[in-house]
């Protein structure tokens, strides 16, 4: 996987020479675009990274995030698997996919996406802007599914203090993948519930309430949308719903949400120790790979 280094007037020769490894061509390229970067304009951070040939940068202006299309550096470049890896890089960073600086001529390599807009940048329309659009942002609403005992909808503000709960639960989320000390210590209760409208609004995240019998279970999620009709998924449940089978319910009605909304595939992590989602993941899914200790689940919508 990709990652960037920012990149100042201050410490662009340090990060430059990170890339003496590179050939004469290669390097003088990526020292002129660097060079070229307006590093006098308040408020905008710059970052690269080089993948498959290609110099790639992200820039940071007014509260969100544009990637440039990617410069060949390199004979060997490979544009399409530069524009996946950042694709994947903002998938997992839960960034919107926004390329600029994209030629009329280019536009093609984006076809893989389901779903973007297309803008002009400047009059003769030179370049683009293509905005990668997911199905999580056309949602306009989270919609309601109900199987067996569980049904899935929208977190109310009514469940603020029972989804704080779920959230602050150390061995409910030991398995869940992100430790929400690292960004706040201790937050107050509507802290999670306002983090999951942001998300949503921004359309990376889809976060559900589990119900059964119209009381507040745990979290369906949907997140980690690749813009091709693919998403992860997850599922929590507080400590006194666990061993009823609405995990299992849960998964399912999961699955019929990312039907509904437009998704052709689903995915799902586990630690092998975690036996009760591992064993639950497997009755439905339709391939399991392990990655890095890791199992990875796979479920085919179509």
């Amino acid at each position: 996987m990709i990652s960037f280094k920012t990149i100042t007037e201050d410490t662009k020769d340090e990060v430059l020479r990170q890339f003496e490894n590179l050939s004469n061509d290669e390097y003088n390229c990526v020292f002129d675009v660097i060079n070229e970067l307006s590093f006098e304009l308040c408020d905008v951070e710059y970052a690269v990274s080089i993948f498959c040939g290609c110099l790639l940068i992200r820039i940071f202006d007014m509260g969100r995030y544009v990637f440039l299309y990617p410069y060949e550096i390199s004979d060997n470049a490979n544009l399409i698997y530069a524009i996946e890896a950042i694709s994947e890089y903002a998938a997992r960073e839960e960034i919107q996919l926004v390329f600029s600086d994209v030629p009329g001529e280019e536009i093609s390599v984006f076809s893989g996406f389901r779903h973007m807009d297309v803008d002009a940048e400047d009059n003769e329309a030179h370049s683009y802007r293509v905005k990668i659009k997911t199905e999580c942002q056309l949602v306009d609403e989270i919609p309601e599914v109900t199987m067996g005992r569980v049904t899935l909808n929208a977190i109310a503000e009514s469940d603020i203090g029972d989804y704080a709960r779920l959230c602050k639960d150390e061995n409910v989320n030991k398995y869940w993948g992100y430790d929400y000390s690292e960004d706040v210590a201790s937050p107050k209760d509507a802290y999670f519930f306002e983090v999951a409208e942001q998300e949503l609004a921004r359309g990376v995240s889809m976060s559900m309430a589990i119900r059964s019998d119209g009381v507040f279970c745990g979290e369906a999620a949907l997140y980690a949308f690749d813009g091709r009709g693919g998403a992860e998924f997850a599922i929590r449940l507080l400590p006194e719903f666990h061993g009823r089978g609405l995990g299992a319910e849960s998964l399912l009605a999961a699955v019929a949400v990312a039907r509904k909304i437009g998704l052709t595939t689903i995915h799902s992590k586990a630690f092998p120790e975690n036996l009760p989602s591992v064993a639950m993941l497997k009755k439905v899914a339709d391939e399991c790979v392990e990655e890095d200790g890791i199992l990875k689940f796979t479920i085919y919508l179509n």
